[in-house]
């Protein structure tokens, strides 16, 4: 509809524009065009279809490359179709060029950053978090410099406004309005995919979208993916028929449902530490080398290794696994769950905890609106979101809110009084977030310097890893007051503390590299889970992000509605004594077990 709208629009005013042109032709013209005015008009053309056609070439490593030239030219059209927007509105052409080609280096720019520091590339949805640069810009303003923050809007400014007083218009205002709106009709077709774009951007010369963006900038290039990405930005909820969802053969019985007395239910206390990882993993770095009282907890507790759906970055993806029990694949190319997904009441562990009688609160010491936790927390089931607008006595640690603030909030949670139900609290932290630099290292005590950390990355200008390494220690010091409050509480509680992610220590780990030879997107972080009672059941070795909370309230032994019982027996069943055909089956139906909780409500009290 819209995209129809803006064609007869743009129709009307070609039409219009061609009446005027013709009474104007049967008047006298005033003034014909100079020659000079007509050679700069002519060479601005040329610079802007230079910058258009030549420049993304230049800047993406992955043109030409080995992709076919159809494809090529399916990353340039939207460049192109920058440069006609850009034209329309200016209605100069070397303006034009300046707008369109500081975009376009702005856009790889961006990109490379976030590559470097994220290993993922720029997608579409990234534009729908262009005001999280100024909530947020305490994180994201530490990924560039800020001399160019400063220097690049004042000189992009004075170069646009000096064009816009010196070069004459090429355009009429009814030309650029024109050529603006057929633009614009253009792109909408492709974020529709309706006809000419949309059709054409999703046909066979362009490799299936995948999951993983990175692989998919690699086989179609970036442009040509950001453009795929404009029609794929909200989830589509499935309609799935409960008739569709029959249990393999293969798979036991269900556990039956338990119920217990509120008296009888734990606690649980979520602790989700920025970047934690276990550093043994990499190269010349021996067990318990670094982060020793680690080691400790983990002879108190269960641990093992977690599979996260993120790295350097995108804690909210690792919360919405982990609290919702749907892996990220799930959704098809959607990057960030908070604004894609979570756009209505979603069901999740946190509403079941809910339905159980629990209270259930979030703490996070960084803005409330970052990554929009303050809409979708809620959505997602969570009674309280306590931020650090509404803390006080906000003690830092190098360029983020300490850990010590973290635990303040969360023990005072329970000290204050409420009612006699079972409480669940996730806790969020900040103070090891990225990056670890020079000025970062100034904020430090001297000691940091002195922190022994593997030869090859002793020496890495800014002390990246001794970095890491101290904030890591500072997180494990307040686990240990956390852990020595649970002991001491006479109300059955678990303590389940995890890493979100790997930490984007660049540099480190091309220095050291990894045990088991794999990349660092590749590896995986851990778990710890502590309880000052029995637990029911041991958890796994090792497990994807999605399965660790519904398996820790399993082994607590929190009742669990059927559809995620259902899904925990999937969970369960031995790979290894499956036939591929099997196999296939329980993927499909675990697949199906998680489009039957994203579609049905939230459970309510009972």
């Amino acid at each position: 509809m819209v995209h129809a709208a803006l064609c007869c629009i743009a129709a009307l005013a070609l039409i219009t524009e061609a009446l005027n042109t013709g009474s104007k032709s049967t008047r006298k013209r005033i003034m014909t065009p100079q020659i000079i005015n007509r050679a700069l008009a002519g060479a601005g053309l040329a610079i802007l279809l230079a910058t258009a056609l030549w420049l993304p070439i230049y800047l993406d490593d992955n043109l030409p490359g080995e992709l076919p030239p159809a494809r090529i030219w399916l990353n340039l059209l939207p460049a192109a179709l920058l440069a006609i927007t850009a034209l329309g509105l200016t209605r100069r052409t070397f303006l034009a060029s300046v707008v369109t080609g500081s975009f376009l280096l702005l856009l790889y720019h961006v990109n490379s950053v976030k590559e470097l520091h994220l290993q993922e590339p720029v997608v579409f949805a990234d534009f729908l978090l262009l005001p999280q640069f100024f909530h947020g810009f305490s994180v994201l303003g530490q990924y560039a410099e800020p001399i160019a923050l400063v220097l690049s809007p004042l000189l992009f400014l004075a170069v646009c406004l000096a064009l816009l007083k010196w070069e004459k218009p090429v355009l009429t205002r009814m030309q650029g309005l024109v050529t603006f709106l057929c633009s614009v009709a253009l792109m909408t077709s492709l974020s529709l995919r309706e006809l000419p774009l949309g059709s054409l951007y999703y046909s066979e010369w362009v490799a299936p979208q995948e999951w993983n963006p990175d692989r998919n900038v690699k086989i179609n290039g970036l442009l040509v993916t950001l453009a795929r990405g404009s029609a794929n930005l909200l989830y589509r909820f499935p309609r799935l028929d409960p008739d569709e969802l029959r249990k393999p053969d293969f798979l036991p019985e269900t556990r039956p449902e338990v119920r217990l007395k509120r008296a009888e239910l734990p606690d649980i206390i979520v602790l989700l530490s920025e970047g934690f990882f276990d550093p043994s993993i990499m190269n010349d770095s021996g067990p318990c080398e670094l982060l020793p009282s680690f080691c400790e907890l983990q002879e108190q507790g269960q641990s093992g290794w977690l599979q996260s759906p993120t790295f350097g970055g995108n804690t909210t993806r690792a919360e919405f696994e982990m609290l919702t029990s749907i892996p990220s694949s799930h959704f098809d190319g959607l990057q960030y769950p908070y604004i894609s997904v979570v756009t209505r009441p979603v069901r999740s562990l946190a509403w079941e905890l809910k339905s159980q009688g629990y209270t259930t609160a979030a703490i996070h010491t960084h803005e409330r609106t970052f990554w929009r936790r303050h809409s979708a927390l809620p959505l997602l089931g969570f009674d309280q979101f306590h931020a650090m607008e509404d803390m006080t006595d906000l003690e830092s640690s190098g360029t983020y809110v300490a850990d010590t603030v973290l635990t303040r909030e969360l023990l005072a949670h329970f000290d204050a009084p409420r009612p006699s139900r079972p409480s669940m609290v996730m806790a969020i932290s900040m103070e090891n977030h990225g990056p670890w630099n020079e000025k970062r290292l100034e904020l430090l005590p001297e000691e940091v310097r002195d922190i022994t950390v593997p030869g090859r990355a002793a020496a890495l200008e800014g002390a990246p890893l001794q970095q890491y390494t101290y904030h890591a220690r500072n997180a494990l010091a307040e686990l240990n007051k956390i852990w020595e409050f649970v002991q001491k509480r006479k109300r059955k509680t678990v303590l389940l503390f995890f890493g979100d992610h790997l930490p984007a220590l660049i540099e480190p780990f091309e220095a050291l590299g990894f045990d088991n030879g794999l990349s660092s997107y590749e590896q995986s972080s851990v778990f710890l889970l502590l309880s000052n009672f029995p637990l029911e059941s041991e958890l796994p070795p090792g497990m994807p992000m999605h399965q660790l909370l519904l398996r820790t309230l399993a082994a607590a032994g929190v009742p669990l509605s059927e559809t995620y019982r259902d899904l925990l027996t999937a969970h369960d069943a031995d790979m290894n004594n499956l036939t591929p055909a099997q196999r296939e089956e329980l993927a499909s139906y675990i697949e199906k077990l998680q489009s039957m909780l994203l579609q049905t409500e939230p459970a309510t009290v009972r």
